[in-house]
């Protein structure tokens, strides 16, 4: 991800802020979390037809069309990346659901014409209830969307934001870029109100090095979605890494359903790596993942 990006940390100040207080306030009304099929918890990544995972993530001599079912297996969630620069057919998504298991969730990324293209003018809504009924062929592996808005799409269009939450049907994570969505860190009344159309529309939180008003720890549904961006396994990784879990632990016993952590890295070669000593420090937590770690692997 080249969002945020920068390379040199001197200075950068990784500490999370503060709960807004809109996340007070959804997580105290939150209903008790429903019984589920896999851990509240679900790390993964933004891809899984990576050849540079063979001996990491996948047993080396994988061939490509087991790449999924070999990342199912050892991780429960994936930002489906792809769906922004190309729409799967039915096909597609059958062999997807063929090679998963239930308890697996894809989290579709809305398809660049629809958001970057189009804005989320009135004509996107047919085109994302278009891409909605394709998705859905998911059935309950479909988790929720990410609704990524450019940099350029700024308050001024809060009015179309809040039209396309209010008509789409399903559940979003909405990612806010343009610098004055943001007071401080925390999301600025205008975007609460935008999101506030639809009870299925939460945030996404993005943690990384050079936009840190975007890690905004603010919550409008009881998911948190959080795209973590580390630094080539830079030491602050790990560190960062666990101030997350306990957030996320005081999140989930204040009320929270349910938690996405996607691993980023400007290599992504090297996200199995991190997303394996998260699942060690969230291990020594208490915490179930579901993530399959490269040593447990090994035991099998």
């Amino acid at each position: 991800m080249d969002f945020g990006k920068r390379s040199d940390l001197d200075g950068v100040s990784f500490a999370l802020p503060t709960d807004a207080p809109a996340t007070t306030r959804c997580l105290a009304s939150a209903t008790p979390p429903p019984p589920e099929d896999a851990p509240w918890l679900r790390m993964g990544a933004p891809a899984w037809a990576r050849r540079d995972w063979l001996g990491s993530l996948y047993p080396a001599g994988t061939p490509p069309a087991r790449f999924l079912e070999r990342y199912a297996e050892r991780l429960p969630a994936i930002e489906l990346n792809a769906t922004f620069y190309r729409e799967p057919n039915e096909a597609t998504i059958a062999s997807w659901v063929k090679d998963t298991p239930p308890s697996f969730r894809f989290c579709p990324k809305f398809p660049r014409p629809i958001t970057h293209d189009l804005g989320l003018r009135e004509e996107a809504l047919p085109r994302a209830f278009a891409f909605h009924a394709l998705m859905s062929g998911l059935g309950p592996r479909l988790g929720p969307y990410l609704l990524q808005l450019p940099p350029t799409f700024a308050p001024r269009h809060a009015a179309a934001l809040a039209r396309f939450v209010a008509g789409f049907p399903g559940p979003l994570a909405v990612e806010f870029r343009h610098p004055d969505w943001f007071v401080g860190q925390q999301l600025q009344p205008l975007a609460l109100r935008a999101l506030g159309k639809s009870p299925n529309a939460g945030t996404v939180i993005t943690d990384v090095a050079g936009r840190r008003d975007v890690c905004h720890a603010t919550l409008t549904t009881p998911t948190a979605f959080v795209r973590f961006v580390g630094n080539a396994l830079h030491p602050s990784d790990e560190a960062r890494t666990a101030v997350w879990l306990d957030r996320l632990m005081a999140w989930r016993s204040a009320g929270l359903h349910t938690a996405y952590w996607f691993v980023h890295q400007p290599d992504d070669r090297l996200a199995p790596e991190l997303l394996d000593r998260a699942a060690a420090l969230a291990q020594g937590r208490g915490l179930t993942t579901g993530v399959v770690r490269a040593r447990q692997l090994s035991l099998l």
